[in-house]
């Protein structure tokens, strides 16, 4: 009867366990967002996104810069009316045209410009900066190492070279040793 109870109790701790793993990955599953799904949901609460941004990169207030006034002066001529001539004139009755109306219109334009900067592009363009300095500071860091890399190499082969170079002379000392003790001259 122990063992019924003890093997009862060990699968419903079972059962626990395997909810609380199924429960932390499907909630690891579905609680994940992707660009895909953070593009959709802009689409879809377009008013939420813009107050967002609008919070997050405000608009700076600008500077006016005024502008310089420009003279413009048009002139037109509008062909005139004909009119009949009175009857004092030899030629009553008939219409004659008149001059040419001239129209001189003379305007003043100053354009002032507003400078507003975009504070979210300057974000963007601002991680971009410091994603490059971080790159060129990485391959910075990584030129040194070599370089130091290096300068230890040529350092070790010195050392190297010098141990064969020894190496090397105790070699031939002793051979000329050896040589000079196998054929004594006395």
């Amino acid at each position: 009867m122990r063992n019924n109870e003890r093997s009862a109790s060990f699968s419903s701790r079972n059962r626990i366990f395997l909810n609380i793993i199924v429960g932390i990955f499907l909630s690891g599953l579905f609680s994940c967002t992707t660009g895909r799904q953070a593009y959709l949901w802009m689409d879809q609460h377009a008013f939420d996104a813009a107050r967002y941004c609008s919070e997050s990169f405000p608009c700076s207030t600008g500077d006016i810069h005024p502008g310089m006034p420009m003279h413009f002066t048009d002139t037109l001529y509008m062909p005139g009316d004909s009119v009949e001539c009175p009857d004092q004139f030899p030629d009553a009755g008939k219409k004659v045209p008149c001059p040419p109306t001239k129209i001189i219109r003379d305007s003043i334009h100053v354009t002032d410009t507003l400078s507003v900067a975009d504070s979210a592009h300057i974000a963007y363009l601002s991680g971009q900066r410091d994603s490059a300095f971080t790159a060129a500071k990485i391959a910075r860091i990584a030129a040194e190492n070599a370089i130091k890399g290096e300068q230890e190499w040529k350092s070790k082969a010195k050392a190297r070279g010098w141990t064969i170079y020894g190496f090397l002379a105790a070699i031939g000392l002793f051979g000329c040793i050896w040589l000079y003790l196998k054929f004594k001259p006395f």
